[in-house]
């Protein structure tokens, strides 16, 4: 199930995690689901880049691209898509 997700004015595509793919962002996704995320980090901003990154069906969205557009206020919903989506989150 694709989700979509507005960063940056822009409408971001974002495809389901490949078994391969979480497999390589577990670190990252561990972080991320667990208590010690903190966006003020810079591993989980890293984290958080990487994981967005893997999800998004769009080969002209770039790591500089969303380093310069999520922001304190977009990049929540922007997780809580790629999660849900991944069944990450239970309905």
């Amino acid at each position: 199930m694709h989700k979509s997700i507005e960063i940056g004015g822009r409408a971001i595509r974002l495809a389901p995690l490949s078994f391969r793919k979480l497999e390589l962002l577990k670190d990252q996704v561990d972080l991320l689901m667990g208590a010690g995320a903190n966006f003020m980090l810079q591993e989980s901003r890293d984290a958080i880049v990487a994981v967005l990154l893997a999800s998004v069906d769009d080969p002209a969205i770039t790591q500089d691209w969303l380093l310069d557009s999520l922001n304190i206020v977009n990049f929540p919903e922007a997780m809580r898509a790629v999660f849900d989506g991944n069944g990450f989150i239970a309905d």
